[in-house]
């Protein structure tokens, strides 16, 4: 029998969302775990006659385009969500700004071409990109460019308001698939901010950022996800 779920969410890392489970929500079963995708982890919730798909991802293209494709070979989602932390690409975004993601670019780099390459944009279906702006209150639309390494870019996009790894991979499988997706982020890194690399992080350094992700994935969840789960 195959098993509708009302939405599936994507995220890449763990407690991207927020809490596990969501606020309300009941997991069924035990969590899955997909053979040859080491970072994936399936869990299935329900509240009411709701009954959802949350996927940890890993982070980057390989490991966010097969999770999206064994999901969406496998089961029958009415929508797909995707959500998570950002980086800001203009200066008057905040550390919690929450962006609806429209359109989407990816970069890319090839052998043939010394400067990276912008694939064709994909876009969120209309009615889940107007039931965002209802949750929110306002019309928060920011042109989103995925990367493939977790560094700023070296090329500046004027009209990029937000980075992140992961969403045009998500997307292009959706849109494949003729699956209603649409991407939500909220604002982790300000412009340009140093990453600090891992070999520099110190204990405190370690401390103030994850109690920076709690606070900003709270955010997304209260401000968004919830409220947009409970409209669908």
């Amino acid at each position: 029998m195959i098993v509708v779920y009302d939405a599936v969410i994507f995220y890449a890392m763990p407690n991207e969302i927020g809490k596990e489970p969501l606020e309300g929500y009941t997991i069924i079963g035990e969590p899955i775990y997909p053979e040859g995708l080491p970072d994936c982890v399936i869990r299935v919730e329900e509240k009411g006659a709701q009954k959802i798909m949350t996927v940890e991802t890993g982070a980057g293209k390989e490991r966010a385009e097969k999770a999206a494709r064994f999901i969406l070979e496998r089961y029958s989602p009415e929508k797909i969500l995707i959500v998570g932390t950002c980086g800001a690409m203009r200066r008057e975004l905040k550390t919690g700004d929450i962006i609806i993601c429209d359109p989407i670019f990816a970069e890319i780099f090839t052998e043939e071409c010394a400067e990276p390459l912008l694939l064709p944009a994909i876009h969120p279906e209309d009615r889940l990109r107007s039931l965002a702006i209802e949750v929110l209150g306002e019309e928060r639309l920011g042109e989103n460019l995925t990367i493939l390494y977790h560094e700023w870019p070296q090329k500046e996009y004027p009209q990029i308001a937000v980075v992140e790894m992961e969403d045009y991979w998500i997307g292009s499988v959706a849109q494949e698939k003729n699956i209603p997706f649409l991407a939500v982020r909220v604002v982790m890194e300000p412009y340009r901010e140093r990453i600090i690399p891992r070999e520099e992080r110190t204990q405190k350094y370690q401390t103030w950022r994850r109690e920076r992700f709690i606070r900003i994935t709270t955010i997304l969840q209260n401000k968004f996800l919830l409220p947009f789960l409970q409209k669908l």
